[in-house]
Formats: structure tokens, sequence, C-alpha cells
């Protein structure tokens, strides 16, 4: 994704189980460019089906991008992350040319995260 641009961010959240119910709060914890951990709530997106969640963040200078997918209860002492770890990120880069190399994981606890993460 080149510079200076919003960052679209869409999801598909699903319950646990087929009888489960759907989060209270689904956001997404980044990291971006100038290195602080920062929390964004999403909001639903009816184009996106059931359980289809969107953000936008805000554009960033060349560089990496990581970032993890959290949904809660609405007093979040039972939350999941899409990594399945609080320790695990995902990685994109922000790059005026096309096919930038992806950047390496990150393998580190953010203080944004909730406790309730699995470890």
């Amino acid at each position: 994704m080149p510079p200076g641009r919003p960052i679209l961010v869409r999801v598909q959240v699903v319950p646990p189980t087929d009888g489960g119910e759907m989060p209270d709060r689904v956001a997404v914890l980044w990291r971006g460019n100038d290195a602080q951990d920062q929390m964004t709530d999403m909001v639903k997106d009816e184009t996106g089906g059931w359980g289809g969640f969107k953000v936008e963040l805000p554009p960033q200078d060349e560089g990496a991008v990581f970032f993890q997918i959290v949904a809660c209860d609405a007093a979040a002492t039972r939350c999941g992350v899409d990594t399945g770890s609080k320790r695990r990120w995902h990685a994109t880069t922000v790059g005026s040319q096309p096919g930038a190399a992806r950047p390496l994981p990150l393998d580190a606890v953010s203080t944004r995260a909730p406790p309730s993460l699995p470890e």
C-alpha cells in the first residue's frame, strides 16, 4: 500500500462455537511507523456479511505496520485475538514501490492488549 493513504482493515468475526454470541467489541491493535501501540475500535460493515467489521487507520509513512484483531465481551473479561496469542502480530508494509518486502511478524506483548488475551 502506498504511503500517505489511510489503511482500510476489513475482517469477518464469528463466534467460537455454533451457538456462541458475537463479541461486544471488535478492535484492531496496531503499531505504526511511530512504534506506538494503538487500539482502534472497528465498526460493523453491513457490506461485509454476517460478522463483518471495518476500520480506517490513519496514513503511515513507508515502513512496517503490525496489527492484531481483538474481539471481547463488554467487560473485556473474555477476549480472543486472531493470531492465537497476544505475542504474535501480523505484518504488512507501506511502500512507494509495489512488491516491497513484507517485514517479519512481530513477537511482542502490547501494553494496550486486554489482559484476558491468551498468551
